[in-house]
């Protein structure tokens, strides 16, 4: 997480994830029990699975070979949501892992080492999580994902 040189162009440019090394076909959990929210190929993540938990907290897997949920779907720690790969913007097979929290970039807290405590949120009742998420596909053809409410413009 942070600023890096990108290994693909050479460019210095924020990094919002970390990157776990792995090789392809390894099974992909969440970090905690959730809905998901999005599953699909996403530009430069490739294949890409998002899970929304308790607290607000959305966690993203990215650059999977192969995705076996679906969105809506209710997950547990042990639910192989991908098998991880290379697919994307990627220069070999690892997982790209994110987490966020009311639009705060989080996932140091998932870190071995860190003290930092993600904040408690107001939780939503399991039947309207889905509909507390929004996405919102962009101009540019990307997707935005967040549960902040939309704007009127």
């Amino acid at each position: 997480v942070g600023m890096r040189i990108d290994p693909i162009d050479g460019v210095w440019r924020k990094h919002n994830g970390v990157d776990i090394s792995i090789p392809t076909g390894t099974p992909v959990r969440p970090v905690a029990a959730g809905v998901v929210v999005y599953c699909g190929s996403r530009s430069g993540y490739g294949n890409t699975v998002i899970v929304e938990h308790d607290n607000g907290v959305v966690t993203l897997y990215a650059h999977n070979s192969r995705l076996t949920v679906t969105q809506g779907q209710l997950v547990s720690p042990g639910t192989i949501l991908a098998f991880s790969g290379s697919t994307g913007r990627s220069t070999g097979p690892h997982l790209h892992f994110e987490a966020w929290q009311s639009g705060n970039n989080i996932t140091a807290a998932f870190l071995p080492g860190s003290d930092m405590i993600i904040p408690k949120a107001t939780l939503v009742a399991k039947n309207q999580r889905a509909s507390h998420f929004r996405s919102e596909t962009l101009s540019d053809g990307s997707v935005l994902f967040t549960n902040l409410p939309a704007t009127s413009h």
